[in-house]
């Protein structure tokens, strides 16, 4: 089913193009077996109360994938699972490469011209997919992990995430920001 896996390393690049409403997230996640004995593979998860963003990509190496799958009675939430051949056994570790963009709008996952914000709540950044029998509903304390955030956005503006600000640069009519996230206090 995809439970079992704790993410311990997540580095996300965010790419936003007010102008036309776009949002692209790209990076990798690092996840553990942690809940289970073995597992044939995590179950990575996005969105919140509507289906904002949908999966472009999700792979790991000598793992297949299947994306935007939809959990039965919820229809926002938006799965990507990586399977492998061979079962995983608890304490190993994968790397999933990913790729989002956005599909629809969300409450509190906005693109403006002027302005941009995202919240956990929106669950715009991947997560495994949890035991219901380990947690409480969806949480923040799901969506964190010591990782590094870049932004990639229009001239002109200033970012806002967890962690320390590393570097602020401008080129090509652009604004990169990088933050660290080393240890890890509130979601993104």
């Amino acid at each position: 089913m995809g439970v079992g896996w704790t993410l311990t390393r997540l580095d996300l690049t965010v790419d936003l193009e007010p102008d036309s409403a776009g949002l692209r997230i790209s990076g990798s996640a690092v996840l553990r077996l942690e809940g289970l004995d073995e597992s044939d593979g995590p179950s990575l998860v996005v969105n919140g109360s509507r289906p904002a963003l949908a999966w472009v990509s999700a792979t790991a190496r000598d793992a297949r994938s299947e994306l935007n799958a939809t959990l039965e009675g919820d229809d926002a939430f938006r799965l990507a699972h990586i399977r492998f051949d061979e079962p995983r056994r608890r304490g190993e570790t994968v790397e999933v490469r990913f790729e989002l963009e956005n599909a629809d709008a969300a409450p509190q996952l906005l693109i403006r011209p002027d302005f941009a914000m995202a919240s956990w709540v929106e669950g715009w950044t991947p997560f495994p997919l949890p035991r219901i029998d380990q947690h409480e509903g969806f949480t923040s304390g799901l969506l964190v992990a010591p990782g590094a955030t870049t932004l990639r956005m229009p001239e002109g503006w200033v970012g806002l995430s967890d962690g320390a600000l590393r570097s602020r640069q401008r080129a090509g009519g652009r604004t990169v920001e990088v933050w660290d996230l080393t240890e890890v206090r509130a979601a993104r």
